[in-house]
């Protein structure tokens, strides 16, 4: 608890003071008066006044504020230092401040995973050896074949095969025919593949399949409860030898509801789990809340790991869009969002498993509040940029200055806080629920 603890209030702190000072440093180089700058909540904890800005700490780390000048109190031209007020600048200057900090995070989370990749090496699943098919490419010559997702290989040529890597020797860059032996609930069957000079295996229609090791098993779902745990390597389902993790993923996904019996190795113990998947997103699909295990592996050099940085959020950020659309859509339940009692069990977690995956943790985070302060929400810095553009249009098409007063647009934004607040207590409860491992 107590890792869990100072874990989430350093990765929180670096990320709230990245954000804030992205707000603070355009206001300042925009010539706006900021009057504090201050990370967390609640009451002064320390506070240095330099200048004219108040910089302070507060005790609950789970935001923090710059304070401008005219951005919250009704400002009027006659006032001194109204040319350094928020409202007293023009459209662009207060939108590039409000939207700096989502900028900002975004940089952050893209230097966290760039150094990442380039001085770790990059984020891969863990691979299995097996001589496995991993998944059913139905246009694939395998497919056409009769090779399905689990058939384990065993020969080819009347040659044996022990690992995946053997099957590139045994099947590539020849050109007669390929008479195949493999494995399917324990049945071995023949499969004639025809004379072609293969050059991948891909080619052929198989890929080679992940481990079947537990990576990552979250709070409160039925894995947790039935108390799997990492790095335990599932052997068989339902009475089902499991080579790979897309055969256990796809079996798993297929029994919503139902209950399975699951074979796992610890250790070199056998252990039995009965445990019943439940349908998280709503799809008709089976989840128990574990992931594969990952590893990071070759490092791949500058300019890669600059690509790969920008690719990965692209990625995380696609996944954000998609979970808004689906709470709008109703396929994905708030139940399973997290907020920072969730977050701070998961951080926990990752600081056990070393500095870098802490890290990782702090990239995606980062990631998450930048993208959530865009949303135009009000009380968001998304919100308050939506007032600058209904402003800029309003005067685009009218030729006349719209603005909305100070004091309707901050009643808003406090009617905002209120249902962010609200929800902020919901997920926060949930999440000890799932802590505990009930209500769930």
């Amino acid at each position: 608890m107590f890792i869990s603890i100072i874990s989430f209030v350093f990765v929180i702190f670096i990320i709230i003071l990245v954000h804030e000072f992205g707000h603070f440093i355009v206001a300042k180089m925009s010539g706006i008066k900021v009057k504090e700058f201050s990370i967390g909540f609640g009451p002064k904890l320390l506070s240095k006044k330099i200048g004219e800005t108040e910089y302070i700490i507060r005790p609950i780390p789970i935001g923090g504020f710059v304070d401008l000048y005219g951005m919250e109190e009704a400002v009027v031209e006659k006032e001194k230092d109204w040319e350094r007020s928020f409202v007293a600048k023009n459209a662009f200057i207060r939108f590039a401040t409000l939207a700096a900090g989502y900028f900002m995070n975004y940089i952050l989370a893209f230097f966290v995973l760039f150094s990442l990749y380039f001085f770790v090496g990059q984020i891969e699943p863990l691979m299995s050896d097996e001589p496995v098919v991993a998944i059913d490419i139905q246009e694939s010559v395998a497919y056409k074949n009769n090779l399905r997702l689990g058939d384990k290989i065993v020969m080819v040529n009347n040659v044996k095969v022990k690992k995946f890597h053997d099957l590139k020797e045994r099947m590539l860059n020849k050109k007669t025919d390929l008479k195949i032996k493999a494995e399917r609930n324990g049945n071995l069957f023949d499969v004639f593949l025809p004379a072609k000079d293969y050059k991948s295996l891909d080619e052929i229609g198989i890929l080679q399949g992940t481990a079947p090791v537990i990576g990552e098993v979250n709070p409160g779902q039925p894995a947790d409860k039935a108390g799997l745990k990492k790095g335990e390597k599932i052997v068989s389902i339902n009475g089902k030898k499991i080579f790979v993790w897309e055969q256990f993923a796809t079996i798993v996904h297929g029994k919503a509801g139902e209950k399975i019996d699951l074979v796992l190795s610890r250790d070199g113990a056998t252990l039995k789990k009965t445990l019943v998947p439940k349908d998280l997103l709503n799809k008709n699909m089976g989840l128990i809340g574990v992931a594969p295990m990952v590893i990071f592996g070759e490092k791949p050099g500058f300019v890669k790991s600059i690509t790969f940085a920008g690719t990965m959020i692209v990625r995380l950020t696609g996944t954000m869009i998609d979970t808004i659309k689906g709470l709008f859509s109703g396929s994905i339940s708030v139940k399973n969002l997290s907020g920072p009692v969730g977050i701070a069990s998961v951080v926990g977690r990752k600081a056990q498993e070393g500095i870098t995956w802490l890290f990782y943790w702090m990239a995606f985070i980062s990631l998450n509040i930048g993208f959530l302060n865009i949303l135009p929400f009000p009380a968001l810095d998304g919100g308050r940029l939506l007032f600058i553009v209904i402003e800029f249009f309003g005067k685009l098409f009218t030729g006349k200055k719209v603005k909305i007063s100070t004091k309707i647009e901050e009643t808003i934004h406090y009617a905002g806080l209120i249902v962010l607040f609200a929800l902020l207590l919901i997920i926060t409860y949930r999440d000890i629920l799932r802590l505990l491992g009930v209500g769930q």
